[in-house]
């Protein structure tokens, strides 16, 4: 069941993430309805909780390169899902400068990462 919910929520973190990024960058000319960047990063950082989880099992099954780069980057996008949601909910009073395409090129990274750990093991 987890490497099912690693390809579906793999293939959508790289879809949201990857087709404005391209946009951005001018590769293509299309863009899909608007999704702030807060939402997509606390969306990315609900699915680093499920990274992580493929992370620690790509580690024990002899990938240990690709679980260390998946529990990194699962680590660093629990924390900023946190943090967005908790600066929403008006519990920490600083704000964290989004840079968009930074925010696009993790979640499509995010996504690729779960779409391999999706891949792993069937």
């Amino acid at each position: 069941m987890r490497k099912l919910l690693s390809l579906i929520s793999g293939l959508f973190l790289t879809i949201f993430g990857a087709v404005p990024l391209l946009n951005q960058l001018g590769l293509i000319s299309f863009q899909l309805p608007l999704i702030s960047s807060i939402l997509l990063l606390a969306l990315a950082g609900a699915a680093g909780i499920l990274l992580l989880m493929d992370g620690i099992a790509e580690w024990q099954n002899m990938h240990a390169s690709l679980g260390m780069l998946s529990i990194l980057l699962a680590l660093i996008l629990i924390t900023l899902g946190v943090l967005i949601i908790l600066i929403q909910l008006g519990t920490l009073t600083f704000q964290l400068p989004l840079i968009p395409l930074a925010v696009e090129a993790l979640v499509t990274l995010t996504g690729i990462l779960l779409i391999i750990g999706g891949f792993i093991g069937f």
